[in-house]
């Protein structure tokens, strides 16, 4: 660089392309205040400037850049400052690919010092080359397939351009494309930048040429068509229009499961028309779509999240009608006696259906069960409450059922003080049997039947007969309507077929319980010893004897008297002439037979001896009154013609 040269320095433009390339002192230090621009071009068109800076030495303040071009307007490629020659490290700086002239600018600034500078500046070599094309890397083209799905699309492959250029001027350089590396290599049969895929993917090869230079590279990349998403079978969207009005929403979002088939990153939106679907606009509401009933095609644009290609697909939506069911208000469930009300379903679908014979109703206990048709309930019913039932009625020819509520309202029966069984006493004339319902006839009206045969003018409450039969009772509420039927028996009272009395112990005991067993189903009453009547047949503390068994039936009609003997003895008698327990002796009992008991005193003197013919001791011995004691006894006797020997004691009191 030529010395001395005071601000504001000069500007020289060299062309050339071997040199080197020196400070304005040369091997010597530069001087101070220098200013200066000097320009190096290449002698051949297309050739690039280098510099290579193999030593520097400059001071704090001063600068050397170097700008990639023909003027400081060009991009800054390099500075120098502040360094020292044991510092500096070799830098080599080329004219770029974007630098059509392929020169390059160094400029140079020294401030003013008072004393002479000691830096030697640089030293450096100049020459040219000729670049090597280096484009950029070009990216991979996509494209969404149209919903035809036939995977061809057009590409424009200038988008690629920008890429491949990597800053090279588009009116120095030249991009083309190619189908084969080949033609790409010898720049035959490019192809049209709008260019149609012939397979997917497809490789297109790109070249970068200068056509002053002659000089080219190739690179390639992939255009890819994004394909659309299948489209699978959808059935039928069905709504029941259980109005018959015909108008009915449906949520279309109810078939996103079959759309989707279990594929993610898919999003779908439901069109009125193929037009609208394509061009996507007047989208539907996919959760409440309103039809007026005629059937419709729905189309939808099945899309991918990750790539935005598209399809569209369509289903059918229809309106079935429900089947129409009579009006029920509601149901009276009319309780009997035993406080439950048994109500014939059948009866009330019959009247629900009129005559529709292709309806299968079922009932349910709530409207989950009947609209999934879930656990039906018996057709026979027992309720002991009011309550609501849901039935079902659907058809084989449609799957749109019909849902009704029925309120059955529960009344129970009114107390009625009828018994089951009312008894005409034998061998009696005139009897009466009174039969009371205890209501009033200004709550209900009354029907009273005779064996199945209504009583002419038995309107009444109540009924008076000497009849012996079956009667029924017919009670209408006036208040609720229901009627209720009571029926009771009138019967000849009769003693039972069969009759067994049961002693504990068996025998030779001196305190018994005896229990009577009857049979048949009428309720007896019993008395034991003129003692008064219970309902129990179970008698404590009896004591050993015969004894007078009375059995009659409610009101009091008298239908059996007997009398039995408990085989046993007194614990006591008391011979002292009041004629009450003068005498001791053990009972017989039918089926004993044979029997002779042995008297003993305390010291096992046999007293007396008992036989039949002599079955009872007054208490004597030899014609002389024994005194009160302890006296023991063994009886021999026969039971059923079996052997047996029983011991006891009694007391004989004066």
């Amino acid at each position: 660089m030529p010395p001395r040269n005071n601000s504001p320095g000069f500007e020289i433009s060299l062309v050339t392309c071997s040199t080197d390339f020196f400070d304005s002192g040369g091997p010597n230090p530069y001087g101070n205040n220098e200013n200066g621009i000097l320009t190096f071009c290449p002698e051949t068109a297309g050739d690039r400037i280098r510099i290579d800076f193999i030593a520097a030495d400059i001071k704090s303040g001063d600068f050397l850049k170097v700008y990639d071009g023909d003027s400081v307007d060009a991009p800054l490629l390099l500075t120098i400052n502040n360094i020292t020659a044991l510092d500096f490290e070799r830098t080599l700086v080329k004219a770029s690919q974007g630098n059509p002239q392929g020169c390059l600018t160094v400029t140079f600034t020294s401030i003013m010092m008072s004393v002479p500078n000691p830096y030697e500046g640089w030293f450096a070599s100049v020459s040219c080359f000729t670049p090597v094309i280096e484009p950029g890397e070009p990216q991979d083209l996509f494209r969404n397939d149209d919903p035809s799905g036939d995977e061809i699309e057009t590409f424009d492959l200038t988008e690629n351009d920008g890429a491949i250029l990597n800053g090279l001027s588009p009116f120095e350089f030249e991009v083309t494309y190619y189908s084969n590396e080949a033609d790409a290599s010898s720049g035959f049969n490019p192809l049209d930048p709008m260019h149609s895929n012939t397979t997917n993917p497809q490789p297109i090869y790109c070249r970068l040429e200068n056509p002053t230079t002659g000089y080219s590279a190739i690179d390639n990349f992939l255009i890819y068509v994004n394909r659309i998403p299948d489209i699978f079978p959808v059935s039928d969207l069905i709504a029941c229009d259980s109005d018959s009005d015909g108008a009915v929403s449906f949520r279309l979002s109810d078939r996103h499961e079959s759309i989707f088939n279990g594929r993610e990153s898919l999003e779908v939106l439901f069109y009125s028309s193929s037009d609208d679907a394509i061009n996507n606009r007047n989208i539907l509401n996919s959760e409440t779509y309103n039809s007026t009933g005629v059937p419709e095609i729905i189309y939808y644009r099945l899309i991918d999240t990750e790539t935005g290609a598209y399809s569209i697909g369509e289903f059918s939506i229809q309106v079935i009608a429900s089947p129409i069911l009579n009006s029920v208000s509601e149901v009276l469930a009319c309780g009997a006696g035993n406080g439950t009300a048994e109500i014939d379903l059948n009866s009330i679908s019959e009247q629900l259906t009129e005559g529709q014979l292709d309806l299968q109703l079922t009932w349910h206990s709530s409207q989950e069960d009947a609209e999934s048709g879930l656990n039906p309930i018996p057709n026979i019913l027992s309720l002991g409450q009011s309550t609501s039932l849901f039935v079902r009625a659907s058809s084989a020819e449609n799957d749109c059922p019909a849902i009704a509520e029925i309120p059955f309202i529960f009344y129970t029966q009114p107390e009625i003080s009828l018994k089951s069984e009312y008894y005409i006493c034998p061998n009696t004339s005139n009897q009466v049997v009174f039969l009371e319902t205890g209501l009033s006839e200004n709550d209900y009206s009354f029907s009273w039947l005779f064996n199945d045969v209504q009583i002419s003018s038995a309107d009444e409450p109540f009924l008076m007969t000497d009849q012996i039969g079956r009667y029924d009772v017919l009670i209408e509420d006036f208040r609720t309507g229901c009627i209720f039927t009571n029926t009771v028996e009138v019967v000849l009272a009769s003693p039972p077929s069969d009759l067994e009395i049961l002693t504990m112990p068996t025998q030779f005991g001196s305190n018994y319980q005896v229990t009577v067993n009857t049979s048949g189903s009428l309720i007896y009453s019993f008395s034991l010893d003129g003692g008064p009547f219970r309902a129990s047949p179970i008698f404590e503390n009896v004591l050993p004897g015969s004894h007078r068994l009375e059995i009659t039936l409610e009101g009091g009609c008298e239908v059996l008297t007997t009398t039995f003997v408990i085989l046993g003895y007194p614990t006591f008698f008391t011979p002292n002439g009041d004629n009450i327990n003068e005498t001791w002796s053990v009972s017989r009992a039918p089926g004993i037979t044979d029997m002779t008991v042995y008297i003993f005193n305390r010291l096992g003197v046999l007293i007396t001896v008992l036989t039949e013919n002599q079955p009872e001791w007054n208490g004597s011995w030899n014609g002389r009154d024994l005194p009160s004691d302890t006296y023991w006894f063994q009886v021999e006797y026969k039971e059923d013609d079996t052997p047996k020997i029983a011991n006891g004691y009694f007391t004989l009191r004066r």
